[in-house]
Order: structure tokens, then sequence, then C-alpha cells
């Protein structure tokens, strides 16, 4: 079963999440809500170009 692309970020956005509750557990208040953040802000870049490139074909 070949993954999409799409499937793989998103999978990268669950694997970001389960790092973040790590870190959370962990009393890293301040570090999991930037790695939280940062996540967000990758998958939002890559699915804005992944998107702008699945138009342009």
């Amino acid at each position: 079963m070949k993954m999409k692309r799409d499937e793989n970020m998103i999978m990268f956005g669950i694997a970001g999440l389960i790092i973040c509750y790590i870190l959370y557990i962990y009393d890293r208040i301040l570090l999991s809500a930037l790695a939280f953040t940062a996540t967000i802000v990758i998958g939002l870049i890559w699915g804005a170009l992944y998107l702008r490139k699945k138009n342009l074909r």
C-alpha cells in the first residue's frame, strides 16, 4: 500500500503532536508549546506548497 504525500504530512503532524504531548508530560511546557507551534506552522507551509503544486499541474 503506497501512502500519498498528504497522508505522510498527516502522519508527521500526528507524530509531532505525540512528541509535544510527551514533552508536556515531562514538564517542559515552554518547549512543548514551541514544538507544537512549529509543527503547526510547518504543516501549514507544507500543505500550502503541496496544494499549490497540485493546482499547477
